[in-house]
């Protein structure tokens, strides 16, 4: 911005009313007629520049100008994943940021934080992508990407079936499809006890030395893998005179 000399003027004082209503100034030697906007304006919006000229320490004559300051908004940056919340830096200027998960809009947000526990469902490579969105004097910044992996716990085991053969009482269950946990947990429980509660590659075992002798029974079995521990499959079974009752 220039500005015509004041006769006599020893310095000028450019103040600045921002559009959060906060004021900065910058003095300027009385030599100077303009002054770099880079340095008077950050973000977009309308702003009051008030230019005065100073003689001897006094302000004795000054001038106003309201100007409307349009900037095409940064893209976000700062990302970071904790638990099933994305967050980034707040963006300068921004209104409302809106998020796309693997190409799939879901709206705008107000803060600069977004929850994908409803949507991580499944193990794999999701990439979100975060615009900054503004106003009249702030245009929406690109886009940026954040790509991430994640290992979705798995799915229970079903079906588990409790049986006697030779005098010997085991049992099975039938993984979930397309499941390839680590391992099983399998635990057996009379009343409040837990008489064993071991780990197994399979999907198979026997609880002959388990089972304590007639009473009701609870077998709970779940999976585990890299993305944590599946829900808990139940079978309730009695013994009756040493064998399974029917």
């Amino acid at each position: 911005m220039v500005w015509q000399a004041y006769p006599g003027a020893t310095s000028y004082i450019v103040e600045v009313t921002h559009p959060s209503g906060t004021t900065t100034d910058a003095e300027f030697p009385g030599s100077a007629t303009f002054a770099p906007f880079a340095a008077l304006f950050d973000v977009g919006g309308e702003y009051t520049v008030t230019v005065y000229a100073v003689v001897n320490g006094e302000r004795v004559a000054s001038a106003s100008l309201t100007y409307a300051h349009r900037v095409t908004l940064p893209a976000p940056t700062g990302f970071s994943f904790d638990g099933d919340i994305l967050t980034w830096q707040q963006t300068s200027g921004a209104t409302s940021y809106s998020v796309a998960v693997n190409g799939i809009d879901f709206g705008a947000v107000s803060d600069p934080a977004f929850s994908l526990g409803t949507i991580l469902a499944l193990t794999g490579e999701y990439t979100v992508t975060v615009t900054a969105l503004g106003d009249e004097f702030n245009a929406d910044s690109s886009p940026s990407s954040f790509v991430f992996s994640f290992a979705a716990p798995p799915l229970p085991p079903y079906d588990v079936i409790v049986s006697e053969t030779g005098g010997k009482i085991f049992a099975s269950w039938t993984p979930s499809e397309g499941e390839t946990p680590e391992y099983y947990v399998y635990k057996l429980i009379s009343g409040d006890e837990v008489l064993v509660s071991e780990e197994t590659a399979g999907n198979f075992v026997e609880l002959t030395d388990a089972v304590t002798g007639d009473g009701e029974y609870v077998l709970e079995v779940y999976a585990l893998s890299q993305g944590g521990e599946s829900g808990v499959c139940r079978k309730s079974f009695s013994v009756r005179e040493g064998g399974l009752a029917s």
